[in-house]
This record gives structure tokens, C-alpha cells and sequence, in this order.
């Protein structure tokens, strides 16, 4: 008696398995570009010099 589930081929999981990750490569992109647009621009005058920054320059003795 034959089966009736289709058995897929490598093929056809190969094909499945790159639709899928080209999905979720575009999905990450758009997330990435939407969450970037969104950002504040920041100009040179909103440098402050705080405590982590004093530290830094003091090990790196600037």
C-alpha cells in the first residue's frame, strides 16, 4: 500500500531552507533601516565629558 505524504527531495528542502533565509535577511534589514531613520542627529556641541570619558583619556594618557 502506498503512502499518502509526499516526500520531499533535498532539493526541495535546499529551495525551502534559501527562500527562508532570504526572508528573514530582508526582514532584518528593514528592521535595522526603519529603527535607523529614527535616530536623533547629534551635533559637534553635544559633546560632554563625563566620568567614563575622563577615565578613558586618562589611561590612554591623552
Amino acid at each position: 500500500m502506498k503512502s499518502t505524504k509526499s516526500i520531499k527531495s533535498r532539493r526541495d528542502f535546499l529551495k525551502g531552507a534559501a527562500t527562508t533565509a532570504a526572508g528573514v535577511g530582508i526582514a532584518t534589514v528593514a528592521t535595522k533601516t526603519a529603527s535607523a531613520s529614527g535616530l536623533e542627529k547629534h551635533s559637534s556641541s553635544d559633546y560632554r565629558e563625563t566620568k567614563h570619558i575622563k577615565t578613558y583619556y586618562e589611561l590612554a594618557k591623552f
